[in-house]
C-alpha cells in the first residue's frame, strides 16, 4: 500500500503559501484622471475625482466653473487649464473653510486654476498641518477671507500666483509654519495686507509685487529667519514693507514708494 501523506502535506503547504500571497497588501497605482464636461472626462466635478484617485495621482481639470469645495488629505497633483478653470465656493456653503482645503497630508501640488468665494470666512486655498505643498500659477481673488491661508505647515511654495481683491489678506502665513518660499506673486487690492508672514520661521519672500492693499503691502511680524528681497511695494494704505519684532529679517534690493505711512519700516529697531 502506497502512503500519500507527503503528497497531502505538500498540497496543504502550497495552498497555505497561496493564501498568504493573496493576503499581501498591494499599494494602489497612481492614476491620471480628468475632470470636465467633455465626453472623455472621467468626472464632472473635482471632489469625486479626489476621492477616487489613489495617492500620488494627477487630476487634470478642463476650463469651466466648478461650484464646489474641495478637501484634500492625500498626496495629489491637481492641475487646471489656466485662470479659466474656476473653483467657486457654493453660495449656500458653510463658513470657516477654504474653497480648496489641504489638511494633514504631504506632497500636494495645485497649479493653473482660480479660486473664489462669497460666503463669509472662506479662504481661497487653506493649508493646515501639511508639508511639501506647492501652489503655482493660482489666481486667488474675490474671496471673502484670505486668498491663501497657511498655518502649522512646512515646506510650502507659493509661486507665480495672483492674490487680489480678497476680503482679508492676499496671503497669510501663521501659527508656527516654517520653510516657505513666496516667489513672483502679485498681491493687490486686498482689504488688509498683501503678504503677511507672522509667528513663523524661515521664509524667502522674493520678486513679488504688493500694491493698493488696505493696510501693509508686505508684513513680517514675530518671525525669524526671513529674507525679503527684490520686492516692489507701492501705494498701500499703510506701509509698503513692514517688519515688526523680527530682528534677524534680511531686507535687500526692495523698492517701495507712494505708501501712506512709510515705504520700508522696522519696529522697534531700525531696519538693517
Amino acid at each position: 500500500m502506497v502512503k500519500s501523506t507527503p503528497i497531502i502535506a505538500v498540497a496543504i503547504l502550497t495552498a497555505t503559501l497561496a493564501c498568504r500571497s493573496s493576503d499581501r497588501f498591494v499599494a494602489p497605482v497612481p492614476q491620471t484622471l480628468t475632470v470636465g464636461l467633455s465626453a472623455g472626462a472621467d468626472h464632472a466635478s473635482i471632489q469625486p475625482a479626489v476621492n477616487a484617485a489613489p495617492a500620488g495621482s494627477t487630476i487634470l481639470i478642463e476650463p469651466g466653473t466648478y461650484a464646489e469645495s474641495v478637501f484634500i488629505d492625500k498626496s495629489l497633483s491637481i492641475i487646471g487649464s489656466g485662470p479659466n478653470t474656476i473653483v467657486e465656493y457654493p453660495a449656500t456653503g458653510v463658513s470657516d473653510t477654504g474653497v480648496i482645503e489641504i489638511r494633514d497630508t504631504f506632497g500636494v501640488h495645485i497649479e493653473a486654476l482660480s479660486v473664489r468665494s462669497t460666503p463669509a470666512m472662506v479662504d481661497g486655498i487653506r493649508v493646515r498641518d501639511s508639508t511639501g505643498v506647492t501652489l503655482q500659477s493660482v489666481v486667488a481673488s474675490n474671496n471673502s477671507s484670505d486668498g491663501i491661508d497657511i498655518r502649522r505647515s512646512a515646506d510650502v511654495d507659493v509661486l507665480d500666483s495672483t492674490l487680489e481683491a480678497n476680503g482679508s489678506d492676499g496671503l497669510q502665513v501663521d501659527e508656527f509654519s516654517s520653510s516657505l518660499r513666496v516667489l513672483r506673486c502679485h498681491a493687490a487690492s486686498n482689504l488688509v495686507d498683501g503678504i503677511k508672514f507672522r509667528n513663523s520661521s524661515n521664509a524667502l519672500i522674493e520678486n513679488n509685487t504688493a500694491a493698493l492693499n488696505g493696510d501693509d503691502g508686505i508684513l513680517i511680524r514675530d518671525a525669524t529667519g526671513v529674507e525679503v528681497t527684490a520686492n516692489t511695494a507701492t501705494n498701500n494704505g499703510s506701509v509698503g514693507i513692514k517688519v515688526v519684532d523680527s530682528p534677524d529679517t534680511v531686507l535687500a534690493n526692495n523698492t517701495a514708494s507712494g505708501n501712506t505711512l512709510g515705504d520700508i519700516v522696522c519696529e522697534p529697531l531700525a531696519c538693517p
